[in-house]
């Protein structure tokens, strides 16, 4: 007898990796701890930061070491879309750094390459309360 996954059972098991992902890489970029973007980032990322700087992989792990942590930083908001071997979440992130507050938006494209699901492009866009 042979078991055939279900599509929709890839789609949401998919899908419930990529939200715990997103959710652990907010958390370890607030802490500069740039393990899990190491591990989610694909070589060939492209991240695109509020202020237009484009980062690749390696560029985005000296910032973020580089940068002053954050008191907060977590994701609040994940969706999550699947598309066979491509993927598209969208979230937000509260954030709190010395007085200033705010929230990110986002939106990661993810691809599934040998098994394994990546980030290959990342935007963020921010907003100051």
């Amino acid at each position: 007898m042979f078991l055939i996954a279900s599509p929709a059972l890839g789609r949401e098991n998919a899908a419930r990796i990529i939200e715990r992902d997103e959710r652990a890489l907010a958390e370890s970029l607030g802490r500069n701890d740039s393990s899990v973007l190491e591990r989610i980032f694909a070589q060939d990322c492209v991240w695109v930061l509020p202020d237009g700087t484009v980062l690749d992989k390696a560029q985005a792990i000296q910032a973020m070491q580089a940068g002053e942590p954050y008191s907060l930083l977590r994701a609040t908001a994940v969706t999550v879309r699947v598309f066979g071997n491509v993927a598209v979440a969208h979230g937000e992130d509260e954030w709190r750094k010395g007085g200033d507050r705010g929230t990110f938006s986002w939106t990661s494209t993810w691809l599934r390459r040998n098994g394994k699901w990546q980030i290959v492009q990342v935007q963020d866009t921010e907003h100051r309360h």
